[in-house]
């Protein structure tokens, strides 16, 4: 099964080889219904709107509300960013044509998810996922990024993400979600455990093909 290995990296730090992880679960509702809708004056790809707020209390002095939901078109550039710092806070150089690529083509009407979540009108955490149907697995959502802002973190964003992202997948009636953490990321893997998924009993495999999508990853 596929993923990403840095999905398990958003969360901490000291990245090596990575495991897979696996989140399974039934659901009663489908991919049916696959559209887009207007929102506020946002244009957004996906079902109907599922949204999740919660207030958090910022160093015992004020309360703000973090919202977490689709990710809208006009947020992309935001996104962007977010992801291009999730990156370099990772040690590695972001692809700026990869990553809008990776976020263009899930704000399009395709049966993968997009969260983020909102502090305000600040994008603080985002989840993308993508989504890939299995013979053996039935319907996969693989998380291939995974970040919560620094200023954001250990305050409960990083959870209340993840269980929308399991909310959403439950919706869609997937039957797994997987995702990646490298061996060495303890942090990521204690967060994940955490929130109920589980080590896979399986090895990850990869080659890299050196060909023209790896210069231009839009082909």
């Amino acid at each position: 099964m596929g993923g990403a290995a840095a999905a398990g990296c958003a969360v901490g730090t000291n990245c090596g080889s990575p495991a897979v992880f696996t989140g399974s679960f039934g659901a009663t509702t489908g991919l049916a219904g696959w559209r887009r809708i207007r929102t506020k004056g946002h244009r957004q790809a996906g079902p109907p709107m599922l949204l999740s707020a919660y207030f958090l209390n910022a160093n015992g002095h004020s309360t703000r509300m973090i919202v977490i939901g689709r990710a809208y078109l006009s947020e992309r550039e935001e996104i962007k960013k977010l992801i291009a710092e999730y990156h370099r806070s990772e040690g590695l150089r972001p692809n700026k044509e990869r990553i809008a690529w990776a976020v263009r083509l899930q704000l399009r009407d395709t049966p993968g998810l997009l969260l983020v979540a909102r502090d305000k009108d600040t994008i603080v955490g985002v989840a993308l996922a993508v989504y890939s149907p299995s013979a053996e697995l039935g319907r996969v959502m693989t998380v291939n990024d995974f970040f919560v802002s620094p200023d954001h973190r250990r305050k409960g964003v990083g959870r209340k993400l993840a269980k929308h992202l399991v909310e959403e997948c439950k919706r869609m009636r997937i039957d797994e979600i997987g995702l990646e953490v490298l061996h060495e990321n303890k942090i990521a893997a204690a967060f994940w455990n955490s929130v109920g998924f589980r080590p896979a009993d399986r090895f990850l495999f990869r080659k890299k093909l050196e060909q023209a999508t790896a210069r231009n990853p839009t082909l």
